[in-house]
């Protein structure tokens, strides 16, 4: 499947990266467009009823992969590993065209699994360790902004930054923050709290991430819409086998 030219291919990279933060669309598409036992499991020999896919289930998109005709997709468990290559529906000439197909093929497979756009989160998410660091560089700068002159170690900081920098710089660094901690980032995250119909308790949750880390708050409530269409498609997978 793979050729060297789609190895080369810094968009076919991008995506590959994009499709990794979006185990949603990636479950979405091949179960509807794969047979693989560890999509569809067997039904239950006692009561013969359909079964989930099972939760420890990690879905990846491989090196070399998507190409300009199809999507690769690994499937892994902690017992098994296994690729489905899902071809897409018209060749494409471009990286562009390969996110296009994509796209739509992710968006047909949770409309064909009920899946609401914007579906409600009823949970709170925390953060990932990497997006708290920024409280490091924060920290840093209100002790240089609010440290009194008294402090030598404070002072050789601020003299640092005016050297190399600018006098201002640590002011309007305090003031890019504050607006962006304190305006902007917690009107982002009320649209989607309101678009998610989040509950008070999980809302003020990511409310106070946010104010603390900033964008960490909301790519926190990204990944828990992400876990909720999950959760989603594999429900509605097993009540669609259970009428048929």
């Amino acid at each position: 499947m793979t050729r060297e030219d789609h190895k080369q291919d810094s968009g076919l990279r991008a995506l590959r990266a994009h499709l990794n933060t979006r185990p949603d669309l990636l479950l979405a598409i091949a179960m509807r467009h794969a047979t693989n036992p560890l999509l569809h499991p067997a039904p239950d020999p006692l009561t013969k009823s359909p079964t989930q896919t099972p939760p420890s289930l990690r879905l990846s998109v491989p090196h070399g992969s998507p190409t300009y005709d199809a999507l690769g997709i690994k499937l892994r468990t902690k017992a098994r590993e296994v690729d489905v290559d899902i071809p897409l529906q018209s060749t494409a000439k471009t990286a562009s065209e390969v996110k296009q197909a994509i796209d739509k093929m992710g968006e047909d497979a949770l409309k064909y699994y009920k899946v609401p756009k914007d579906p409600q989160v009823n949970v709170f998410v925390p953060p990932k360790f990497t997006h708290t660091l920024v409280l490091l560089p924060l920290a840093l700068l209100i002790y240089l902004a609010a440290a009194p002159s008294t402090s030598n170690a404070a002072n050789a900081g601020r003299a640092l930054v005016s050297k190399y920098l600018s006098d201002y710089m640590i002011p309007a660094s305090l003031i890019f923050s504050f607006a962006c901690h304190i305006i902007v980032e917690p009107l982002l995250l009320i649209i989607k709290i309101d678009k998610h119909q989040v509950p008070i308790i999980p809302a003020l949750c990511y409310m106070f991430t946010v104010v603390l880390i900033g964008f960490g708050g909301l790519n926190a409530l990204d990944r828990a819409v992400v876990q909720e269409r999950i959760r989603l498609v594999r429900s509605q997978s097993a009540d669609t086998k259970k009428s048929q």
